[in-house]
């Protein structure tokens, strides 16, 4: 986050009024999105009681795994203690999923330790290994732990200069707006007696010039403010003041301070129309917890509505009342154009989109009293993450020489920390949480055509490319461990069973490979099927997914979708949509129950896994009356990892938009 001097006060004030008031939650959330100060004290806290994974989130916010030899040995006694943790408490499943997920990053270069951490799996007291022969009890060795990671902490070149507090004299920022109201008082024209003031949104001084005008001012498009109590107005100068976050790039902070205060503020600005005092209005009203709901009615008007197209502070949000179904409308961004591929978060509080001009797009969902599980939903209204000031979209570089849309494709690491993505020149590697590049790898050509990470091994990604072979690729030492070869066309797509401990492989001409992980060796090959007669070979964009239990997966074509038999490659069912109409894309609802499939001319269904029954058809246009018909195609389909009934549909023209049937009802129980 690069600010000015004046910007970093500005955050520093907001912290230590949040901790004054006790919302250490609210603090600790601004600490890590502004990335300006890692509080030593609260990390060390949860180091010595254990919150690992809490302790690692945090450090994540600051510093990733790789930035240097300080950060590598930190996240590795982290992981470390926790593994041992484990095993002193005797839970082997929990500590071999640690070793195989967290650990295992380290070992390359270091096998004798892998070897020594293994073998720590058979024994019945950790204490019986000679190097751990003094490991005392759990609080005691995270004393030592703590005191050698703060340690390098501190020593840690990317986090010089954020371990420090400024000082500020106690309730500084309380000081500072009573200091501007006094000002306000002696300017005016025609002081008053009494200094006192109920609002800190209105000027004092009637003759005031906009020009000298602050930046609570600046929040405002009038001077006129609703006749309120004045106990709620302490509160609204409060969020309006950190509502200038914004501008430093820590947008998630609003929606915890709403949280934390139990509050919701709703921006509205009346028409030229109103029988106000002053025609050029902002009016903040604050409406308490239990009129939440009521808030939520009061929305949907037509002024209200327009405000939120153009406020940073909420979306738009439409519910269809005609029909038990009812959709958001995600915020757009310029910048984003056609979207080509659309997935969750694996948490499911996010979605993440890859549009033709190879930007990504973040919307997260906040966490707060409408929304408590932080989960996307349509009730409320994502925002685009942007994790600093100097805000700059994850891009791809795009193929020089390639006309059209590009191949594009992109995976998420399990613990959705990590994004690989190509738009047909090299593979990008992106940190989620601050945006930054790490590397780009493999430049075309061969393009690479399709990725996949690896579900036992963050490090580990599976690429398929333009020259028909697909490379097995070790992120961390960037090395490739194999080359599988044997496709006679373009790999069009890849997916893991890692039940079965199976990769499988799809060409465009709908040649399908079973490999097993345990040696990158083919086991089974053979073509798509219909009605028992191979497809026409003519090139075409499959896609491959496994169902929620591994065994099966789906194969979907722009003419048909079928079900294969992972380990014997045999076909269990098939879809030939009745009226011809051109398949987009299809996912597996989160259960496993469901097909969600899109067409190129706006239309949804949604069938039954067991026998591709249709359930239901939606039809976008009928819902969403402002698109327009140049938008219908090319839509992209993603479905909630955790939600059975919600996805998400991307269009030609940026936009995007979550669906999901009403409460107690399901797709299957009507026809829309």
């Amino acid at each position: 986050m690069e600010n000015s001097a004046l910007d970093k006060d500005l955050v520093f004030l907001t912290l230590q009024f949040l901790n004054e008031e006790g919302l250490k939650e609210t603090a600790q959330m601004l600490e890590c999105e502004s990335g300006l100060y890692f509080n030593m004290k609260h990390f060390e806290e949860m180091l010595l009681v254990g919150k690992w994974n809490d302790a690692e989130s945090y450090l994540s916010r600051f510093t990733s795994i790789d930035d240097n030899m300080h950060s590598t040995k930190i996240y590795f006694e982290i992981r470390k203690q926790k593994y041992l943790e484990a095993l002193d408490i005797h839970d082997r499943g929990k500590a071999l999923d640690i070793l195989l997920k967290d650990l295992k990053v380290f070992f390359p270069g270091h096998e004798e330790l892998f070897n020594e951490m293994t073998q720590l799996l058979t024994v019945n007291d950790i204490r019986e290994h000679a190097s751990l022969s003094t490991y005392g009890d759990a609080n005691s060795v995270r004393k030592i732990v703590a005191g050698a990671i703060i340690k390098l902490i501190e020593e840690n070149p990317e986090l010089h200069g954020k371990l420090k507090f400024p000082t500020f004299k106690k309730q500084r920022l309380y000081y500072l707006l009573n200091q501007s109201l006094n000002w306000q008082h002696k300017v005016r024209k025609d002081p008053l007696g009494v200094a006192d003031m109920k609002t800190f949104l209105m000027d004092r001084v009637s003759s005031l010039q906009s020009e000298g005008s602050d930046s609570i001012e600046n929040l405002q498009s009038g001077k006129h403010i609703s006749d309120r109590n004045s106990n709620s107005y302490v509160l609204i100068a409060f969020v309006a003041f950190c509502a200038a976050l914004a501008n430093l790039g820590v947008l998630e902070i609003f929606s915890c301070l709403m949280e934390s205060f139990q509050l919701l503020v709703i921006i509205h600005v009346l028409s030229p129309e109103a029988t106000m005092e002053d025609r050029n209005v902002l009016s903040l009203q604050v409406s308490e917890e239990n009129g939440h709901q009521e808030g939520l009615e009061d929305r949907r008007s037509n002024s209200i509505e327009e405000s939120h197209k153009n406020s940073k502070l909420s979306n738009y949000l439409e519910i269809c009342e005609s029909s038990p179904c009812q959709f958001l409308e995600l915020p757009t961004h310029p910048k984003i154009s056609k979207i080509l591929r659309l997935t969750y978060t694996n948490e499911g509080n996010g979605i993440l989109a890859l549009a033709s001009n190879g930007h990504h797009l973040l919307w997260k969902w906040p966490c707060n009293n409408l929304n408590p599980d932080g989960k996307a939903t349509t009730q409320v209204s994502p925002f685009i993450w942007q994790p600093r000031s100097d805000f700059q979209l994850m891009s791809n570089k795009l193929a020089s020489s390639y006309s059209g849309d590009p191949i594009s494709s992109f995976s998420l690491s399990k613990n959705d920390l990590y994004l690989m993505s190509t738009s047909g020149g090299p593979i990008s590697f992106f940190n989620m949480f601050s945006f930054k590049s790490l590397a780009t790898i493999m430049p075309p050509p061969p393009m690479a055509t399709c990725l996949a990470f690896y579900p036992r091994d963050n490090n580990i990604l599976a690429i398929g490319m333009d020259d028909f072979s697909i490379i097995i690729y070790n992120a961390s030492t960037d090395k490739i461990i194999s080359k599988l070869e044997g496709h006679t066309r373009r790999v069009s797509d890849l997916a893991f069973s890692i039940s079965f401990d199976l990769l499988v492989s799809i060409g465009v001409n709908d040649q399908i490979f079973v490999w097993k992980t345990n040696g990158w060796k083919k086991v089974k090959d053979g073509y798509l099927k219909i009605n028992g007669q191979r497809v026409p070979d003519v090139p075409s964009e499959t896609h491959i997914q496994f169902h929620l239990y591994q065994k099966h997966f789906l194969v979907v074509r722009s003419d048909c979708l079928a079900m294969y038999e992972a380990t014997d490659l045999k076909c269990c069912n098939q879809w030939v949509p009745r009226v011809a109409g051109v398949i987009s894309q299809a996912t597996f609802s989160s259960d496993g129950q469901a097909v969600y499939v899109s067409f190129v001319d706006g239309i949804v269904a949604i069938l039954d896994t067991l026998k591709f029954q249709l359930r239901c058809k939606i039809n976008l246009s009928t819902y969403i009356s402002t698109i327009p018909s140049s938008s219908m195609s090319q839509i992209a389909i993603a479905a909630h990892p955790h939600k059975p009934g919600q996805f998400v549909v991307g269009l030609t023209d940026g936009r995007a938009f979550v669906f999901e049937p009403r409460q107690s009802q399901d797709w299957s129980r009507f026809n829309l």
